[in-house]
This record gives C-alpha cells, structure tokens and sequence, in this order.
C-alpha cells in the first residue's frame, strides 16, 4: 500500500511539472504597450463558418485594424486557409484570411496595405507564411495579434523562425468565462508540448 502511494505522488508530481513547464509561460503574456509600433501586425487565423468570421476571429481582426487606425502598424497580415471544425481543408469556404481582408475593407483599411496567407492552416504555418510575406515586402518587424494564452507558443514560434515580433492579445477575446479561459490554457498546454517535442 505505502509503495503504490510513492507511485501516485511521484506520478502526480510529474505530471505537475508537466503541466507546469509550459503554463507560466502561457499565462505570462501582458497587454501591448501604449507606445508600441511594428511595421505590422500578423493575426493569426482562427475559425470561420460560412464564410463568416467566428467571434475569435473578429475579436482578433477588430484589434489589428484599431492598431492600423491608429497608426501603429502600417500592414495587416491576414493567416489562415480553409478548414473544416476538424481542421482539414474545406471546399466551398472562403480562407478565414480572405474572409478577415473583406471585413477589413469595409473598416476602410486600404488593399494595398493588407497581405495574406491563404494556405495555413496551423499556428506554426500562419508564422512561416507571414515571415515570407514580410521578406517579400521587406518589413522588418510585427506585432503577432492573438488571444493572449495562444501567444506564448506563437512568440517562440517566431523566434525560432528568425520573425521579429511582439506580442499583441487582442483586449477584444472571447474567452472570458472560466470554462472558456482553462479550455483554451489546457490546450495551449497540450499543443505547446506537441511543439517543443515534435515541432508542430
């Protein structure tokens, strides 16, 4: 009896270490400095349904397009391609970057300062497409709009790239409830240990 309670603390101990390695991290992230200015701001993608952003989506698109009005970010960069609810490609749907850029346009933002990737489909792609458009456009360094638990990993993700970045949450998230707010850090612990094992 007393050995299989050694076993369970030593397993829960583990597993606290596992959680807690990526978890202070993740709650780590602080709201943009007032003072702040990029060349531009990458959102990454998030979900839409047919052809209309999801509320995280917008929460994420309304914030670039505030930094842009207020001069800023002179660029948006618009990630994400088409994905069904279980993340694969799907026909018929517009690429949530497309969808963000036409929401865009009617904020009055102009075409000419909006990029896209329109074939990510992955927190890890949404950084290496917009690091090729930054390349190709020459912009130096951006602000990475998100919900602030997903930017810990999206950061080291653009470090790792060579992406010169900062981290923007969007103030606008609709994670707010409790359960909300642990499902997306639990997943973001999840997917977190995906990167760092097998850098995905």
């Amino acid at each position: 009896m007393f050995g299989l309670l050694k076993r369970l603390f030593a397993l829960s101990v583990i597993a606290a270490m596992l959680i807690s390695a990526p978890l202070w991290r993740i709650l780590s992230a602080q709201p943009l400095s007032p003072q702040a200015q990029a060349d531009a701001a990458i959102v990454l993608g998030a979900a839409t349904h047919q052809n209309q952003m999801s509320k995280a989506l917008k929460a994420r698109v309304d914030y670039a397009i505030e930094l842009y009005q207020q001069k800023r970010v002179s660029n948006l960069i618009f990630t994400g391609g088409s994905r069904d609810e279980a993340g694969k490609n799907s026909a018929g749907e517009m690429a949530e970057a497309a969808v963000a850029r036409a929401y865009a346009l009617t904020k009055g933002v102009p075409a000419v300062a909006i990029m896209m990737d329109e074939a990510s489909t992955t927190t890890l792609e949404n950084i290496r497409e917009a690091k090729k458009r930054m390349n190709e456009f020459n912009i130096k360094n951006a602000f990475i709009v998100s919900d602030e638990w997903h930017l810990a990993r999206a950061m080291q993700m653009a470090s790792n790239e060579g992406l010169a970045a900062v981290s923007a949450p969007t103030p606008y998230s609709v994670y707010q409830s409790v359960s909300t707010k642990s499902g997306f850090i639990w997943r973001e612990v999840k997917t977190t240990w995906a990167y760092w094992l097998l850098k995905i």
